[in-house]
């Protein structure tokens, strides 16, 4: 797959590979889901136009939806947090 300017980075793929609490099999890979997400709100894209690269945006609506209903919106700041902390940290090594 493509990887694109929007797709999480390794850190936040582990990071949320921690907090799923269902590890069941899917037909598409839930951080294919996020990173569809992050693409759509950083290309400001509709729905419609998402990358063929990702999964369909029905398929990536759905979980949209739902975890903004769930209140996911904390897990995107925790990520915004652990990564302004992982630059931080590259920046005093550098």
């Amino acid at each position: 797959m493509k990887k694109y300017a929007s797709d999480l980075t390794d850190t936040e793929n582990k990071i949320i590979k921690k907090a799923r609490s269902d590890q069941r099999k899917r037909k598409y890979d839930l951080l294919q889901i996020w990173d569809a997400i992050f693409y759509l709100l950083k290309t400001g894209c509709q729905w419609h136009y998402l990358s063929c690269e990702y999964p369909p945006y029905k398929t990536v609506y759905y979980y949209f939806d739902k975890w903004k209903k769930k209140g996911v919106k904390e897990l995107h700041d925790h990520l915004l947090k652990e990564q302004s902390i992982n630059m931080s940290k590259k920046a005093h090594l550098q």
